[in-house]
């Protein structure tokens, strides 16, 4: 049995923005950054890996999402991963983002 399911800590890079789909639903999309620390093993000193992450928040909650969600806040992120293909300059380009299904946003 697979499982897809991500649990995220880390902080919002830039304020949330929402838009509606040509369908009407309600989409909102921002950005957080995760620490990832891991220790080197030649100098056995912790290094910081910042994950990059490209969040949505889809319908009623989407509303909600776009007015809790400001850069610098801190947030808890459950939901799945998902993979796009999208195509920029003749390109084809690979992303994966997280569908939110509940968040918690803190401080201020």
């Amino acid at each position: 049995m697979d499982i897809n399911r991500v649990m995220l800590s880390g902080n919002v890079l830039s304020d949330s923005v929402v838009s509606t789909t040509p369908t009407g639903l309600e989409v909102c999309d921002f950005h957080m950054a995760v620490n990832n620390p891991k220790r080197d093993p030649a100098t056995g000193k912790w290094e910081t890996n910042l994950v990059l992450i490209n969040c949505f928040v889809y319908g009623n909650a989407a509303a909600v999402a776009g007015k809790q969600i400001q850069k610098g806040r801190h947030i808890s992120v459950e939901g799945k991963l998902y993979n796009a293909w999208s195509e920029k300059d003749g390109r084809q380009q690979f992303h994966t983002h997280v569908d939110v299904e509940t968040f918690d946003v803190y401080g201020r």
